[in-house]
């Protein structure tokens, strides 16, 4: 028997044995990542950005701080909503003259109907309670918590957190 052959023999099955925990390694990484995340666009003009990289957090408690962005779902919009967090535990909204404010910061007009005629009703005038977010575009017939139909967030409505990546 050749000892070279005997020597490279083993090291063959080793490659080949690495090359089948590399795959496997791959494809359980990218399998993890797949579940965990996905690319959202934002196909309304209600932010800046049109592209965000959203985490899921399967109805887990997040935590959350104002100019955080998050994704939803909801009936009316067939793809993954995505709105940045403008209230959070504590603040206060309030309605005047037709215009939701939280703290006192102007968060835009409160319309009866939407871009497609549906027709709107104004959100709750609330201290945030905890567990729930005020979340808002930054277009003024953005669909937000302004509007009943969207309401405040808590966690169990909430998708994912989202990051803005261009």
């Amino acid at each position: 028997m050749n000892p070279k052959f005997v020597c490279f023999l083993p090291l063959k099955y080793l490659n080949i044995v690495n090359g089948i925990l590399v795959f496997i390694l791959v494809l359980g990484l990218g399998n993890c990542i797949h579940e965990r995340t996905t690319l959202a666009i934002n196909e309304s003009k209600s932010l800046e950005g049109r592209y965000f990289l959203v985490i899921k957090s399967y109805g887990l408690p997040l935590t959350l701080k104002e100019g955080d962005y998050v994704a939803f779902t909801h009936p009316w919009v067939p793809s993954i909503v995505i709105k940045q967090v403008k209230g959070i535990v504590g603040d206060a909204v309030i309605h005047v003259n037709d215009k939701a404010f939280v703290n006192e910061v102007l968060i835009g007009p409160i319309f009866n109907l939407s871009c497609d005629q549906r027709t709107l009703t104004p959100g709750p005038q609330v201290i945030i309670p905890q567990g729930s977010y005020f979340v808002a575009g930054e277009h003024e017939r953005s669909f937000d918590s302004r509007y009943a139909e969207v309401g405040l967030l808590t966690s169990e409505n909430i998708y994912g957190k989202a990051y803005k990546l261009f």
